[in-house]
């Protein structure tokens, strides 16, 4: 019994040594190491979120990130906060590199391009991949982004020789047949709204079935569709923490889920794997090599079915999703930024015409490849790239300990001002005119959209490849614009992608445009006066008008295809005409009742109007009535005190009052000046705010450089007088503003007696009309580049602007009769905008359409329709 009771107690005192070891080691991993890492770095130099017990940062990274898909954000590039607002946030308070923590492990944010080549270039194999576990090992296996060592050297091999350039040329035809069977669906939505993220979905789909596997998405597509919910139980699990021990015996539902797409998948891969090697399938050239590498003789080259699978897999997902991503973001940029749109569709269009694109072609889609590459920098497809230190290591000037997680943040690099430039948030193909090369200054690591260095991503010539096929088949068929209903929310499911897809308006095919506008107002063909309405150009018939070039001129169509309503119509209207002017003479409607076409018996005669009054007279009358009767019940108010008075009324009335008669206004003439004031100083500045806010929400570098310039002012306090008198760049926007929209467009004199201008001798009464609209939009004057918005013209004041012509810049007039409100309007558009910009940041909503008009100011018919979010 003694015996019994001495083994009992060693049992129980190995039992509590046991779970005091346990402890000690869970603490060991889960405090004490923690925190010494945190010390050794921090004493370094690199800080960071404080580390939390068990859960790391996990917790603030997960509420960051849900709090900012909460609301849209504008049409702005300006991302990284909304896709990575935990490094857009940590970046700012903690520097370019900092240590946060994913649960208990310790992870390196790096974004300095110097520290990210040394890491990617590895030459000592110092950064490797970290083995994939979890969610993650069930999506993509150890396939080739996660091997290492001779495994992934042997793959890389294969991987290399199914998508070298040459390879590419033969899978041209494959991608191409892909996008037509595209297009084809897209027929029936001509006309109409569009979701296009699916559709790429569908298209990349059913390219990397065709070109890597030798099948058809309907034979994958099984495999897309597991792989896609594996996907998303994969991201929701990304920052939950599981407990050591019990998570190895407790499964979720998610766990339970992942097993059996995990399961479903292998046996579908292994079931096209079978269909290729035994002949019922018709093979792909990468599977064809890993089926090759697979049997081959040499057993120590050979890969087992289980790497075979894990590969077909990792090319299943990622040859998908890149190239989808690429394409849905190129898209949107496209339907955005319509010039580029243009640029690309006429570069196409000179390469392949309307036919299908080919290899040689689309490696001179030089524009094509700025537009990528923008898309690329901007929207990458990967936006964090992980390594693991293998061993302690050193980099730059840190010491970095043995498995330290390092994270290149390749999102935050592309978009780092330091970098890029203050325009990094806008959209500028332009900056790759001349190769990324210079366009980074041969700094390698500041543009790495697919990685660098060995393990650059094998797909980095197939994604542009793809992408270039395909965006030059829809340029040839589709001019496309971005949908009212689109909500911009770009977020990080492994890949970046729009959290609700991109919806695109797409019209008719874009040939019927070019086939029959477009020549009709060619100045190539008509002339330099081919917008001017000249009825003797046709004088000698339309055969002699067109030089006998039948293709200039079809606005029934030519061909077969003529309408056949042709001659009846040009009777009907000739008919229609001749009755129309036997009765009536018709002039074009003034301003004043633009909505109204009135037709006049006869001739437009005064002495007739004196007796006739039309419907528009008689509500002139009664509104001319109105007014005055209004405007006299407010200078009465005024004048005996039951007002709050006004500095000018109170001038006019201390006029209306002069004890001397001759200098004296009558009431009329007080009425009359009240009616100007309220017609003059509202219209005056509300056309100079609205086209102002219209051209900074295009151009949105200089709304930023004009909030700048405010909040350096006044901080988030109200302008202040003299403060108003130092806003210089507010000061070139809007005299840029009132030389492309000025207020008031035409200036009329009348010649009171016979006179002599310039060379000319003017009869008396004769109108004169100074058009400063066409002086501030003539080319002679302001350069080759004077209908573009450049406010940098007036940096150094209205006379160097030009080059001291007083008449050149007159929004306001000039001379004796300058506008009374020339200070006064810009002085409020002023305070007006600054008080905008310090709350505000906007854009130009889808949904604007550009028409100036004028009604005695420049207005847009429609309205000016912006898109705000808190600046």
């Amino acid at each position: 019994m003694a015996a019994i009771g001495i083994l009992a107690i060693c049992l129980s005192c190995s039992l509590c040594l046991y779970f005091v070891l346990a402890l000690i080691r869970q603490l060991n991993k889960l405090w004490w190491t923690p925190i010494r890492i945190q010390h050794q770095m921090h004493s370094q130099g690199i800080s960071g979120p404080p580390y939390k017990f068990f859960y790391g940062n996990n917790k603030d990274v997960s509420n960051m990130k849900k709090e900012a898909m909460v609301k849209p954000m504008d049409l702005s590039h300006d991302i990284l906060y909304k896709a990575q607002p935990h490094i857009h946030a940590w970046i700012k308070k903690y520097g370019k590199n900092f240590l946060l923590w994913n649960g208990s492990h310790p992870e390196l944010i790096v974004t300095e391009p110097e520290l990210i080549k040394e890491i990617l270039n590895n030459r000592d194999n110092t950064y490797v991949k970290e083995k994939p576990g979890g969610y993650i090992e069930k999506l993509l296996g150890d396939g080739l982004v996660f091997s290492t060592g001779e495994k992934w050297t042997k793959m890389r091999k294969l991987a290399n020789n199914a998508f070298h350039a040459e390879s590419l040329k033969n899978l041209v035809p494959a991608m191409i047949t892909s996008a037509e069977v595209m297009l084809d669906r897209w027929k029936i939505y001509e006309g109409k709204e569009m979701e296009v993220f699916e559709e790429f979905t569908l298209l990349t789909s059913e390219v990397i079935s065709r070109t890597a596997f030798g099948s058809s998405y309907l034979e994958g597509r099984n495999i897309f569709e597991m792989l896609t919910k594996l996907t998303m139980i994969t991201a929701r699990n990304t920052y939950q923490l599981r407990i050591p021990v019990i998570s190895k015996f407790y499964k979720t539902k998610d766990d339970i889920e992942a097993d059996e797409l995990e399961k479903g998948i292998y046996n579908r891969v292994l079931e096209i794997i079978k269909n290729t090697e035994f002949g019922s399938g018709t093979g792909g050239h990468f599977l064809q090599l890993l089926l090759t590498a697979h049997h081959d003789a040499n057993v120590s080259q050979r890969i087992s079915i289980k790497d075979l699978v894990d590969e077909c897999k990792t090319f299943y997902f990622a040859g998908q999703e890149t190239t989808n991503n690429l394409l849905t973001w190129s898209v949107f940029l496209l339907s955005i930024h319509t010039d580029w749109q243009e640029k690309a569709r006429q570069e196409v269009l000179s390469l392949f015409g309307r036919q299908n694109p080919t290899p040689d072609g689309i490696t001179k889609l030089n524009t094509m490849s700025m537009i990528i590459n923008e898309a690329l920098r901007l929207y990458p497809p990967a936006i964090s790239i992980l390594r693991k230190v293998e061993r302690k290591a050193t980099l730059g000037k840190l010491t970095l300990p043995a498995n330290l997680l390092v994270n290149v943040s390749n999102f935050a690099v592309h978009h780092d001002p330091d970098i890029w430039g203050e325009d990094v948030n806008l959209f500028k193909p332009e900056r790759f005119s001349d190769g990324v090369a210079k366009a980074t200054n041969n700094n390698v690591a500041a543009f790495i959209p697919f990685g660098m260095g060995p393990r650059i991503c094998v797909g980095s010539n197939f994604t542009p490849t793809e992408a270039k096929v395909v965006l030059s088949m829809i340029l040839q068929r589709y001019a496309f614009t971005l949908s009212p209903t689109y909500v911009h929310l770009p977020f990080q499911l492994f890949t970046l992608r729009p959290l609700n897809g991109v919806q695109l308006t797409l019209p008719a095919n874009l040939l019927l445009y070019i086939t029959t506008l477009a020549p009709h107002h060619d100045p190539k063909i008509w002339g330099e006066d081919v917008h001017l309405f000249k009825p003797e150009r046709f004088l000698e018939g339309i055969a002699k008008a067109t030089n006998n070039n039948i293709a200039t001129f079809f606005p029934f169509g030519i061909g077969p295809g003529t309408c056949v309503g042709l001659n009846f119509v040009t009777t009907e209207v000739k008919i229609a005409l001749s009755m129309i002017l036997q009765c009536y003479a018709f002039p074009f409607p003034q301003p004043m009742s633009t909505h109204n076409f009135s037709f006049l018996p006869f001739a437009h005669n005064m002495e007739f109007n004196k007796f006739y009054k039309t419907k528009d007279d008689i509500e002139a009358d009664e509104l001319e009535k109105g007014i005055y009767n209004r405007v006299l019940e407010i200078i009465k108010n005024t004048e005996f005190g039951s007002g709050t008075g006004g500095h000018f009324l109170q001038l006019l009335l201390t006029a209306h009052h002069d004890a001397n008669v001759s200098q004296r206004i009558s009431i009329k003439d007080l009425v009359d000046e009240c009616k100007t004031f309220y017609f003059a100083g509202q219209e005056t500045t509300n056309n100079l705010l609205t086209w102002s806010v219209f051209l900074l929400s295009i151009h949105t570098d200089w709304q930023e450089k004009a909030r700048q310039e405010v909040l350096s002012l006044f901080g988030r306090q109200n302008p202040t007088p003299d403060g108003i008198t130092k806003l210089n760049t507010m000061s070139m926007i809007i005299n840029e503003a009132l030389r492309l929209y000025p207020p008031a467009i035409s200036i009329l004199r009348k010649v009171e007696r016979k006179a002599t201008l310039g060379k000319l001798t003017l009869p008396a009464n004769l109108l004169v009309n100074v058009s400063n609209f066409a002086v501030h939009h003539d080319p002679d004057i302001w350069g080759e580049d004077v209908n573009l918005f450049k406010p940098e013209r007036f940096s150094d004041g209205v006379a160097k602007a030009t080059n001291n012509n007083v008449a050149a810049f007159i929004p306001f007039g000039m001379g004796p009769r300058i506008c009374v409100g020339s200070n006064f309007t810009p002085t409020e558009a002023k305070v007006v905008l600054s008080m905008i910009l310090q709350r505000y940041a906007f854009t130009l909503s889808p949904t604007y359409v550009h028409l100036p008009f004028q009604l005695f100011t420049l207005r847009p018919l429609n309205g000016v329709q912006s898109m705000m979010s808190d600046g």
